[in-house]
Order: structure tokens, then sequence, then C-alpha cells
């Protein structure tokens, strides 16, 4: 897609190939959801706005600073890789799944979730700069977070999985760890 892409309707792509995106998506009439079945991966624009769900089923490529928002609390689910050195930025009060590794082959600057809704992480992630979840954190599996800068958790962090914490700046837990079900 060369340009921006509006309008109030689902979107689905499914190809063996690239989906790219160029300009916004859904930066004037938000889509009402946005599914990428697998391929070869999915190279994202700064912004990307559903009212409804968005599911990447291939590995996802940051190509800028990039926020994911769904403004009617659909799920946001990245099920595969997510690499490239720009900020991701997750704005939904549903769920927001991170099921492969993030920055795991190119770091992430940050990566920031906001305070509605919840977290499922269920591998690692790898950011230059920080990691702020502001929603509580489900743990799918075991997860490494390797920080050049500050961790913080705005809320609970449960599930039965390891949790590790390396942080250039400090970890900060603002919830009970364990509390629901114990790591």
């Amino acid at each position: 897609f060369g340009g921006t892409l509006d309008g109030a309707f689902a979107l689905a792509v499914n190809t063996a190939g690239l989906t790219s995106f160029s300009g916004a998506v859904g930066g004037t009439t938000p889509l009402a959801s946005l599914s990428i079945g697998g391929g070869a991966g999915t190279r994202l624009p700064a912004a990307v706005t559903t009212t409804g769900s968005q599911a990447y089923g291939s590995p996802v490529t940051l190509t800028a600073g990039t926020t994911l928002t769904s403004s009617a609390a659909g799920n946001i689910a990245l099920a595969g890789a997510v690499n490239g050195a720009f900020a991701l930025t997750v704005d939904t009060a549903g769920t927001t799944t991170f099921g492969g590794p993030v920055g795991g082959s190119t770091p992430l600057t940050s990566v920031t979730t906001d305070a509605p809704g919840s977290t499922a992480l269920g591998a690692g992630v790898t950011t230059t700069g920080a990691q702020s979840f502001g929603d509580a954190v489900a743990l799918t599996g075991a997860a490494t977070l390797n920080a050049g800068g500050a961790v913080s958790f705005g809320a609970t962090v449960d599930g039965a999985a390891a949790l590790a914490v390396n942080s250039a700046s400090g970890v900060t837990f603002a919830g009970n760890v364990g509390g629901n079900a114990p790591l």
C-alpha cells in the first residue's frame, strides 16, 4: 500500500509475500479491523488506527516510530517477531499480545503499552531505551526483558512462566507480582 489507507471497514490481507504500508492506516477514518495473515512479513508505518481488533500473523518490521491504536478496546495481537530500530506504542483497552520475540534481531528503541486493558507477553523484549507496560501483564511464556533504559510495570504481573529483567536504569513494579498466578 503506497499511500494512506482509510475507511470504516474491515481489511484482511492474506499473501505469501510481504505486506507493506507506506502511509498512515486509519489516520482520517479508522478501519473497523485489520488482519494480516501469514506471509513473508509486514512493514508498518507510523500509525495504524482501528475501532476494533488488529492481528498480525507474520513477522513485523517497524519502518518508523509506530503507534497501534484500537479506539473501541479491540485486541491487538502481534503473533510473530517484531523488529526495527524504532519506538512501538500500543494503545488499546483490550488485550495486547506479544507472541514472538520483540527486538530479537533488531532492538526497538522503546516499547510502551497504555494503562487500560492487559498485555500477554510470550517471549523476550529487547530495547535500546525504556520499556513501559502500563497495564496488567500476563506471562504466557518465559520472557527476558533487556532494556537500555528503565523498565516499568504499571499494574500486576502474573503467569506460570519465568521473568528476567535486565535494565540499565532500574525496574519499577507498581502492582503485585505473582499475586494471582505465581511466576
